[in-house]
């Protein structure tokens, strides 16, 4: 079962749009004073109103960009571990790309990108058995490498038929 993820973005406009509707409200259901007047639309009419609802805006803000921070410097981590792979590759490392990738796939299981560069090393490495699984799993985690997949998957399949065939002619 997937788990629900909460959007706190949704959440200041609510406020928002609470505290705006707070002094209607507030007229209407609070006890009046000796003026006529509610308690509560007393504390809107005042300073600390502005005050408290400049205080609650930057709690809001502060713990919707508190969560989003530590995603964002997981995201980051991640996309920096990326990019010293993709470095690797280009430049022949397949058995740093293999180390790394599946050091990587321990933290991030679900990341096409990881599963593409592991796929991509063993096949460069012609160990077919472990690319095949890997391009796949890129493929069905994210959909755009389903096209990039299908060459390398029709390629190991006629290495794997040519290399069988040869075998038979040796015997």
């Amino acid at each position: 079962m997937k788990k629900r993820h909460f959007d706190r973005s949704r959440l200041m406009p609510v406020v928002l749009l609470f505290l705006s509707v707070l002094p209607i409200i507030s007229s209407m259901v609070a006890p009046a004073d000796r003026a006529g007047r509610g308690v509560i639309s007393n504390f809107l009419d005042s300073p600390y109103y502005l005050i408290a609802l400049f205080i609650l805006y930057f709690v809001v803000i502060g713990v919707m960009s508190w969560d989003g921070s530590r995603a964002s410097r997981e995201r980051k981590k991640a996309n920096e571990a990326l990019a010293s792979i993709d470095l690797q590759y280009r430049n022949g490392d397949t058995l740093a790309v293999i180390k790394d990738c599946e050091e990587q796939l321990s933290t991030y299981p679900n990341d096409a990108a990881l599963h593409w560069y592991l796929a991509l090393a063993t096949y460069a490495q012609k160990d077919f058995q472990v690319a095949r699984p890997h391009f796949l799993k890129a493929a069905e985690i994210d959909a755009r490498f389903e096209s990039a997949v299908q060459p390398f998957l029709e390629k190991m399949l006629s290495e794997v038929a040519s290399e069988a065939i040869h075998q038979q002619h040796l015997h």
